[in-house]
C-alpha cells in the first residue's frame, strides 16, 4: 500500500508539473528548480576551499549546502553512469518510495495499518510533496528522520544515532531529530533504571552530524584565510591561497594594522547580528544562509553553537521537571555502567 500511495503521488505531480507550460524551459528542467543546481554543482566540482567575499563584504556560497545528498548523487553517478541531472533526480526518488515504506511502519507500531495508510497519504498528497520528487532534499531527509524515529521505537539505539547523525548532515533541521534521540534515551535510562554504553554512544553519533560539518567549514574558512586548503569536500586537494601571499609581502607593521582592522569590523558585525535577536539567527541557519543578507553565513556561524546550546539545556530542564528521578541512593544504580 505506501509504495503505490508514493507512485500515485509521483504520477500526479509529474502531470502538475506537466502542466505548468512553460515554453522558456523542458519538462526534464523543472525536476532542477530552487537549490537543485547547487547540489549538483557540489556533486560535480566539490565545495569551495573557503568563503566567499564580494568588494570585501561576506557572501553565499555552496558551502550553505549539507554533503550527503551530493555524496549520493556522486555515488549513483559513479556506479551508474547517469549524467548528474538523472542521478540527482534518482536518488530523490529512490529515497521518496523507500520513505513511504519507513513511514508506514512507523505509524503501524503506533496506531492501526489503517491510520498508517492515511498518514502516508497525507504525507505525500500535501501541497508541498513535490518536493520530494525533485532534486532536492526533502525525500532523503523524511527516510533518515523517520527511520530514526522507528529505531528510536525500538530501542536501537546505534542504529537511531547513525540515523540521526545522517539526518544532520542531510538539512540543517536535523538537530532536531538529534533532540528526540536524546529525549528518547533519557526517558529510556529512567525506564531502566541504568544508562548502557549502547545508549551513551547512540546518542553521541546521532548528535555529532550537524555540529560537525559546521565545524568543518569553520576549519575549512579559517585554513583559506591562513592560506592552506585542507584536504575534503568532494575533490578539493591541497594548495596555497592568494590571500597567504599578499599577506606575507607585507610588513609587519602593515600586519598588525590589518589584522587590527579585521577583528574591529569582525567585532562590529557581530554586535550587530546579536542585536538582531535569535530569531534572525534562526532564520539565517535555516534557510537563509545562502540568501541575498552577506551576513547570513557568518551570523549563523557564530550563533548556530550557542543556539545548539541554549536548545539542549532547555531539553535538559523540560525533562527534569516531567520525570520523577529516583532517590538519591537509588539514582547511582540508574547511571551505572552495564
Amino acid at each position: 500500500m505506501p509504495l503505490g500511495v508514493a507512485a500515485g503521488s509521483a504520477l500526479l505531480h509529474c502531470l502538475l508539473l506537466l502542466w505548468l507550460d512553460n515554453p522558456t524551459e523542458s519538462f526534464a528542467s523543472r525536476f532542477h528548480v530552487w537549490d537543485a543546481s547547487f547540489y549538483v554543482e557540489i556533486a560535480q566540482s566539490g565545495y569551495p576551499h573557503g568563503y566567499t567575499y564580494a568588494n570585501g563584504a561576506l557572501t553565499g556560497n555552496n558551502l550553505a549546502f549539507f554533503p550527503l545528498y551530493p555524496l549520493l548523487i556522486r555515488v549513483l553517478h559513479t556506479v551508474t553512469g547517469l549524467d548528474w541531472g538523472t542521478a540527482a533526480v534518482t536518488v530523490s526518488w529512490l529515497c521518496a518510495f523507500a520513505a513511504a515504506v519507513v513511514v508506514h511502519r512507523l505509524v503501524r507500531s503506533l496506531a492501526s495499518a489503517r491510520v498508517a495508510g492515511f498518514a502516508v497519504a497525507l504525507v505525500f498528497c500535501q501541497p508541498m510533496a513535490v518536493s520530494l520528487w525533485i532534486a532536492y532534499t526533502e525525500s532523503l531527509f523524511l527516510l533518515l528522520s523517520a527511520a530514526a524515529l522507528l529505531a528510536m521505537r525500538r530501542e536501537s539505539w546505534l542504529w537511531a544515532g547513525l540515523l540521526c547523525c545522517c539526518a544532520g548532515l542531510t538539512r540543517s533541521t536535523g538537530i532536531a531529530v538529534s533532540a528526540a534521540l536524546v529525549v528518547a534515551v533519557l526517558l529510556a535510562a529512567r525506564r531502566e533504571r541504568r544508562l548502557s554504553l549502547r545508549m551513551l554512544a547512540g546518542g553521541f553519533l546521532g548528535c555529532v552530524g550537524m555540529p560537525g560539518y559546521l565545524l568543518w567549514v569553520g576549519l575549512r574558512g579559517a585554513a583559506e584565510r591562513l592560506g592552506a586548503h585542507p584536504v575534503g569536500g568532494l575533490g578539493h586537494g591541497l594548495g596555497l591561497g592568494q590571500q597567504h601571499r599578499r599577506l606575507h609581502r607585507l610588513d609587519p607593521a602593515q600586519r598588525r594594522r590589518l589584522g587590527a582592522g579585521e577583528r574591529g569590523v569582525r567585532a562590529d558585525r557581530l554586535r550587530g547580528r546579536l542585536r538582531g535577536g535569535a530569531a534572525g539567527a534562526a532564520l539565517a541557519a535555516a534557510g537563509g544562509v545562502r540568501g541575498a543578507d552577506p551576513g547570513g553565513v557568518a551570523g549563523a556561524e557564530q550563533l548556530l553553537p550557542l543556539e545548539a546550546a541554549l536548545l539542549c539545556r532547555c531539553c535538559w530542564r523540560c525533562c527534569r521537571r516531567r520525570m520523577r528521578w529516583p532517590g538519591r541512593g537509588a539514582r547511582r544504580g540508574c547511571w551505572r555502567w552495564p
